[in-house]
């Protein structure tokens, strides 16, 4: 009955083993394929687009003088710009300042639908709160302002401000639940006199609807049909849009007065009037000027109106709309004094629509009372159904009556509660969004976008391709090896990892995050810390099983206790830095503390949860005890001699083994087994030569040591002897070098003492000098590394103060030169019509510009033969690229020198020449957009303070004669520019910033962690090594002036968790190894150490004891002592006894602790903890640490353009071993052993004191 019990129970180990098996498989399974469906490549990958965007702002110096639009601060445009078009920071959204008055903004293609336009409207956008009634601005109602008390006229406009307050997200947690609100301050009752109905009935409350970002809101309507990603989407969009035109058009129609109905149109044509495609007879391709989608030819039906936005399908043609969107759009907090023509506001003048000439305010309105009935149902407070409601979300945040409350705001609507207004939102994300958006008004900055290119991507198909193919080879090859060497189990760490991998990259599916190099390094820290954590608990099972020859049960019930701890720690050691950056990173580094953190999640339940629970269900099963080839390789056995003699000789005696087994042996066999018996023989007697060998070398090697240690004895002893019979007095420098020789020889002369103890054959002694000696060569590793590190910080701030960083050209640092317009095409003019003066010789000029022209025919030819039949040249496209071809062929062959002069010589780093014909001048009336060709310089060097001759040379060239002007106000030149701009990284500072924070919050939170789990002394070992492999890395990636690109951060967080990790699973291993020792056997190993401890604590208590009695003395020789001669020669007797009572202590003390030192010598006890631990980071570095390596070679070699994240996971991996073992191991040690002998010397110390005091008291009492 017993025995069919235990075979049920293993039956159900077996299903549950089964079942957990195919789980992980299934869901790795599933995981991998729904990653591989959902995965989006980054712009690193796919481009992205760039932007440079002028900011202007609009102020006055006085109330009541006149509005002017002066160049804005760059620093502070690109903060805003960054804050309105991330305000989760949660994008890939990238800002540089550019220059005084310039930033250039960098964004993912897709996240932009793959649209220029709809880039360029959201950083033109302005942004704001408008509040409307009937579908108008209530600052413009008469009714409700007169209510208010305010004037009615424009010139008298009050701003929405007046209204409602600053705006924030804030959580109310009412009832049970945390409810989002976006909450206004309110700072008068103009808002609860406006919602009060003017008679007794309810229905009189004005309805109040709250748009945000009306720019964003008209332009998405407008260009709603670019943001359908499908086929079936771009059915559904066109849908939507011709049945909301034809609504508009159907509701103007129902307009009674003919001139009201004529205004209405004339803003709608305007508003909707772009350029269209449309195919001539020819069959090529032509815009059409005068189109717009709202008029009956493009949108009477839904077919037309996506034909003619869509061009039939032609990809190359889309429509474009001719007018910005700002210029519907004023400032919901302009006032009237904008309005007033006589102080120049800046809305003051009319603008032309369509040929009408009417105020900004009043198209504004038009477009709003037609366009938001068909966007947003009031009556059901929702976007409509045949919209998309994402795109118009954070527009329409409320709409509908407003209560007031006296306790708490209402979830149910919008409430004013005391002097605050609250909306509630759906979450607060949307609540953040909104109000990021509503402060876009309140520094009156105005950003126009001058031009925006798309940027190629950095890594090539071809390098993603190759690296991912190197990587998933060297994934094989890992797991082969943790193959070969765990088996069964090693197997379940493959699973393990391969569905932590899968499942870490599904998130960036789930959370809409683009996959880019960053995750690299993600899968660097996750994949790499599974095995870790795998691996330590095997090698405690195998430790376990082979060397303490435990059961397979009990083996891994041990090991499960031993290593758990180290395991979490690990897991929190790393986890940390991640939930820091998330809180306070933006951009990318969120986005990776986000992966990174679910990632380690993961780790946490499958490499510690379900790993130990298959293992659990396979020793139960009894598998390995019948297979025992599923077993890890024993990799303990301590052989002599060979290693391969060793694995051959245990190889032909299985041979033997298995032939007893049978029942009778032919003859054949008889001679087989004494064959293989006589090779074992001659392999055993091979391996006792090699032994023997290997004996004779270490004697020779420890007599040439002993050898050295006499010659160095001597050789100090003679110092010593010197020093000693010089007459004059020693500097303290001279003292010190005394005691270094005291210290050494006494050293040195104990090391020979024992020589002579230590028989050459003694296996245990040999282990225990090579471990003396492991122990000093680690050391020594360490202190070269320390000089090294010290010699390239100097090495590496010397080079990088002269001649700066060696940034990568897509770092985002460094200088741009744009010119655009004239400057572009008379240079053009000035090849074509005759021969351009570079301050060489007349021939050398002759051939220099012949080639020019053949360049700019070349391209003419190039153009010619890429046009359609009917098609004609673009003259701004034409001129853009081939004066860029003419640039690069200058800057080539440094053609520029001469007309520079010697001391203005301008040489460009990483240049990159770009251009484009479609760079927008600044038109504040509005008018049609001129665009101009333009020709770009980007490089990684400064050359601002060269930069007016550049620009002068540049002005020459262009046929101008003089000097180059610059303006003061850009928009006042209308033919051309040449603008110099100094390049600054904001984005990319500010994430090295939040990374530097998050270290130090790291260190200190580790110290809390560490005091509690475990000692001062790990804390200090591993707050060192992490600062000094941080400063070895950063150095070497300097002194070796690798390009310095954004992917650099990637790279120093996975370092970063990899020191954290590597410092925590190495100081864990040694906690648990001094764990397993008991109280009794420590004592014994420190015994005589914490006996000298005990005499110092001793000697130092006498001491306060003698100079307390000396004192009382003192005190009482003086108390009434009026003679003050007298006291001052007892004064100075007492100082001076109470200097040799400390000078006496002090040798005593000083010859205690070099007896100290001499024991600390002779005990192994950590020794051997350090052995353990080293050879245990020793295996980890072969097993894991190649893996990372080989990931940051791959990176590094196969990914040029980001070569600086691979180097730097490559160079960190070696140096944070070499800094973990050869520095804060040794340091521990160190300071581990001081520790345990002050902590039991106390014990000890206390303990006789108590002691002490009971005799004493005993005595007492028989007295």
């Amino acid at each position: 009955m017993k025995n069919k019990k235990i075979e049920t129970k293993k039956i159900i180990h077996m299903l549950i083993l089964a079942f957990i098996f195919l789980a992980l498989l299934f869901g790795l399974i599933f995981s991998a394929i729904q990653a591989s469906n959902g995965m989006k490549l980054g712009y690193q990958y796919h481009g992205n687009f760039k932007a440079i965007v002028n900011v202007s702002k609009s102020e006055r110096s006085g109330k009541d003088d006149e509005w002017s639009l002066k160049p804005g601060d760059s620093k502070e445009g690109a903060e805003a710009l960054q804050s309105k078009l991330s305000p989760f920071s949660d994008g890939n959204i990238q800002v540089d300042i550019a220059g005084k008055s310039r930033a250039i903004v960098y964004a993912p293609k897709e996240l932009y639908s793959n649209n220029q336009e709809l880039f360029k409207n959201a950083i033109q956008s302005t942004g704001g709160l408008f509040i409307l009634n009937n579908n108008e601005d209530v600052m413009l109602n008469s009714e409700l302002m007169t209510k208010l008390g305010f004037k009615t006229d424009l010139v008298e406009k009050e701003a929405v401000s007046k209204i409602i307050g600053a705006s924030s997200a804030v959580s109310k947690h009412i009832g049970q639940n945390n409810y989002p609100f976006i909450q206004f301050d309110l700072q008068n009752d103009n808002l609860k006199k406006m919602i009060t109905a003017t008679t007794e009935q309810k229905a009189s409350t004005p309805a109040l609807t709250f748009l945000v970002d009306a720019s964003n809101a008209l332009d998405t309507f407008r260009n709603y049909l670019s943001f359908a990603t499908t086929d079936k989407d771009r059915e559904k969009f066109i849908a939507a849009l011709f049945e909301a035109i034809s609504g508009i058009k159907g509701n103007i129609e129902k307009i009674e007065k003919q001139e009201e109905k004529t205004t209405v149109k004339n803003v709608f044509n305007d508003f909707f009037t772009g350029k269209k495609w449309k195919k001539t007879t020819s069959g090529s391709w032509e815009i059409d000027k005068k189109a717009n989608l709202f008029n009956e030819e493009n949108s009477s039906t839904a077919e037309q109106l996506k034909t003619a936005f869509f061009a039939d399908g032609d990809s190359n043609h889309r429509f474009a709309f001719n007018n910005d969107i700002n210029k519907y759009i004023y400032d919901s907090n302009s006032i009237g004094q904008d309005f007033d023509s006589k102080k120049s506001g800046r809305y003051s003048k009319e603008i032309e629509y369509n040929g009408q000439k009417m105020n900004v305010t009043k198209a504004f309105n038009i477009l709003t009372k037609y366009i938001v009935p068909v966007i947003y149902d009031e009556t059901k407070k929702e976007i409509r159904t045949s919209f998309k409601e994402d795109l118009f979300k954070n527009n329409f945040i409320f709409s509908g009556t407003i209560k007031e409350e006296t306790q708490q705001p209402s979830t149910g609507g919008a409430s004013i509660l005391s002097n605050n207004f609250f909306i509630p939102t759906k979450n607060y994300t949307t609540a953040k969004q909104v109000t990021a958006k509503i402060a876009q008004t309140t520094k009156n900055l105005i950003f126009t976008v001058m031009s925006i290119e798309d940027a190629q991507s950095i890594i090539s198909t071809t390098m993603f391709i190759v690296s991912l193919t190197i990587l998933i080879l060297i994934a094989i090859a890992i797991a082969i090896f943790i193959l070969f060497f765990y088996r069964l189990l090693g197997l379940f760490a493959i699973i393990i990892a391969a569905i932590i991998g899968s499942l870490t990259i599904l998130m960036s599916v789930i959370f809409s995050i683009s996959f880019g190099p960053e995750f690299i390094a993600i899968l660097f820290i996750v994949v790499g810390l599974s095995f870790d954590i795998s691996i330590v608990l095997f090698e405690s099972f195998k430790t376990n099983i082979y060397i303490e020859k435990r059961p397979l049960t009990t083996s891994f019930n041990i090991s499960h206790k031993e290593t758990l701890g180290i395991g979490v720690d690990v897991l929190l050691a790393t986890i940390l830095p991640s939930i820091i950056l998330f809180w306070i990173g933006s951009g990318f580094l969120k986005n990776f503390a986000t992966i990174t953190a679910l990632g380690l999640f993961f780790v946490f339940i499958f490499s510690i949860i379900v790993l130990r629970v298959l293992i659990y269900f396979t020793t139960k099963t009894q598998i390995l005890n019948k297979v025992s080839w599923l077993l890890p390789i024993d990799t303990s056995v301590d052989y002599q001699g060979s290693f391969i003699c060793h694995s051959l000789i245990e190889y032909k005696e299985k041979k033997i083994e298995a032939y007893s087994f049978k029942k009778q042996l032919s003859s054949n066999e008889l001679i087989k087994i004494k064959k293989i018996q006589d090779q074992i023989d001659k392999l055993k007697a091979k391996n006792a030569k090699i032994y023997q060998a290997k004996l004779a070398k270490y004697e020779k090697q420890q007599q040439k040591q002993f050898e050295k240690w006499t010659k160095k004895i001597k050789h100090s002893e003679l110092k010593l002897a010197k020093i000693s019979n010089q007459d004059k007095k020693q500097n303290f420098f001279q003292q010190q070098f005394h005691k270094h020789l005291l210290k050494k020889v006494q050293f040195l002369s104990h090391l020979t003492s024992e020589w002579d103890q230590t028989p050459v054959n003694d296996i245990n002694k040999i282990k225990e000098n090579k471990i003396v000696k492991l122990e000093s060569n680690s050391k020594k590793i360490g202190i070269i590394t320390l000089i090294i590190t010290g010699v390239l910080l100097f090495i590496s701030s010397l080079v990088t103060g002269l001649a700066g960083l060696n940034y990568s050209p897509n770092f985002g640092s460094g200088t741009t030169t744009y010119i655009q317009g004239n400057y572009v095409s008379e240079f053009q003019g000035q090849v074509k019509n005759g021969i351009i003066d570079f301050k060489f010789d007349e021939n050398t000029n002759k051939e220099i510009t012949d080639k020019l022209r053949a360049i700019d025919k070349e391209v003419e030819n190039e153009l010619k033969n890429s046009l359609k039949e009917g098609e004609k040249i673009n003259p701004e496209k034409y001129s853009s690229l081939s004066v860029e071809r003419m640039y690069r062929y200058i800057f080539a062959n440094n053609l520029l020198d001469n007309l520079s002069g010697n001391n203005n010589i301008v040489r460009m780093k990483n240049l990159k020449i770009s251009s484009g014909p479609d760079y927008s001048a600044i038109d504040l009336s509005w008018n049609t957009e001129k665009k101009r060709p333009w020709v770009s310089f980007e490089t990684t060097s400064d050359i601002i303070n060269k930069s007016t001759e550049f620009r002068n040379v540049i002005y020459r060239l262009a046929g101008k004669s003089g000097n180059y002007t610059p303006d003061t106000v850009p928009t006042q030149n209308a033919e051309g520019q040449i603008l110099v701009l100094a390049i600054s990284p904001l984005t990319t500072f500010t994430q090295i910033k939040e990374i530097l924070i998050t270290i130090a919050i790291v260190l200190l939170a580790l110290f809390v962690y560490m005091l509690i789990r475990f000692k001062w002394t790990y804390y200090v070992a591993l707050a060192l090594g992490i600062i000094i492999a941080l400063a070895l890395v950063v150095t070497i990636v300097l002194v070796l002036r690798i390009p310095f690109s954004i992917e650099i951060l990637a790279g120093a967080m996975a370092v970063i968790s990899f020191a954290f990790a590597t410092g925590i699973l190495f100081l864990g291993k040694g906690k648990s190894i001094i764990k397993s020792k008991n109280e009794e056997e420590i004592n014994e190993s420190f015994e005589t150490e914490i006996d000298l401890q005990i005499k110092i604590k001793h000697i130092r208590k006498d001491l306060r004891k003698a100079i307390r009695e000396h004192k009382n003395k003192f005190e009482e020789h003086t108390e009434d002592l009026k003679d003050k001669k007298l006291y001052k020669e007892l004064k100075q007797a007492f100082i001076q006894e109470k200097k040799a009572l400390i000078e006496k202590s002090r040798v005593a003390i000083y010859e205690l602790k070099q007896e100290i030192k001499i024991e600390s010598n002779k005990n192994k006890f950590l020794s051997e903890v350090f052995d353990k631990v080293f050879k245990f980071g020793l295996y980890r570095a072969v097993v894991i640490s190649i893996l990372y390596m080989l990931v940051g070679l791959v990176a590094a070699v196969t990914l040029p353009p980001i070569a600086i994240m691979g180097v730097t996971m490559l160079v960190g991996v070696p140096v944070t071993i070499i800094v973990m073992l050869c520095i804060v191991l040794p340091i521990w040690v160190k300071l581990e052993r001081q520790r345990i002998r002050m902590k039991y010397a106390y014990k000890k110390f206390v303990t006789k004191m108590k002691v002490s005091a009971e005799e004493q008291i005993i005595a007492g009492i028989n007295d």
